[in-house]
């Protein structure tokens, strides 16, 4: 490859699909040591790595998600670790989670500490649970998701109003997907409160608190339509169309035309 950085990265990202050529390969491996950290970030996401064969390489990824001096490389590093599956490193996650303080470094280690294990990764995440930041609510209302236990719904009722713009429509989903999991009764209860959030009223939420709670709504309508509860689901299209009918901002009516 050239000596110029951007030509460098232009070939790396032209070649990410002809890693079997050994020649290739070697050039995505170089890469992870190169100067500029943007090229290691991008051989990172692009490496393609067999855990059960490239044993040194994961070690490789272990030490970037540690040692390197771009809080965006150690991120990368431990997301593509959670990409392999890779579970030995659950200790390297929980240095990272103590001692990290770039947002997306402790993103990336949460996530991955819950693939490493389940307990511990739930365990700080309800250290982390207070915290006001959209990266760090993000990560914490997805792992509630996917572990799926009714108690963490009580986080929702705070998260939901702390995190603000673009984020605050992934914690909306992600509570709908811990709703999908819990009993019919908390599901009622969070789809009425789900239907005022959504509402187009002087003081509620701005158009990407609406659209989150009416995504939500949406996601809790195909859920119960596809698993028979007819009652829930013609209570849940009453609250879609009423707010449709009353929702003004343009951009989300067409939106809102998936409903």
């Amino acid at each position: 490859m050239g000596k110029n950085y951007l030509d460098r990265y232009e070939a790396l990202d032209a070649l990410r699909a002809q890693q079997s050529d050994a020649e290739v390969r070697r050039l995505f491996v170089d890469a992870l040591s190169d100067p500029f950290w943007s090229l290691r970030r991008l051989a990172l996401n692009q490496l393609k790595i067999d855990p059960k064969k490239d044993g040194a390489l994961v070690a490789r990824l272990a030490e970037m998600a540690e040692k390197d001096p771009k809080p965006s490389v150690r991120s990368a590093a431990f997301e593509a670790l959670d990409r392999l599956e890779v579970k030995t490193y659950a200790d390297l996650a929980i240095r990272a989670l103590e001692q990290e303080r770039p947002y997306s470094v402790v993103f990336a280690a949460l996530e991955y500490l819950y693939r490493a294990d389940e307990a511990k990764g739930l365990q700080y995440a309800e250290r982390l649970a207070e915290i006001d930041n959209n990266s760090i609510l993000v990560s914490v209302s997805q792992l509630y998701a996917k572990a799926g236990d009714p108690k963490y719904l009580s986080f929702f009722d705070k998260a939901l109003m702390k995190t603000t713009g673009y984020p605050q429509i992934s914690v909306f989903s992600n509570y709908a997907d811990l709703l999908i999991k819990s009993d019919e009764a908390a599901r009622k209860a969070a789809e009425a409160k789900l239907a005022g959030m959504a509402a187009n009223v002087k003081g509620g939420l701005s158009p990407f608190g609406r659209f989150g709670a009416t995504n939500a709504l949406a996601s809790l309508f195909r859920h119960c339509q596809s698993t028979g509860l007819k009652a829930e689901a013609a209570e849940l299209r009453k609250m879609l169309d009423k707010i449709k009918a009353e929702e003004t901002d343009p951009t989300l009516l067409r939106y809102y035309g998936d409903f």
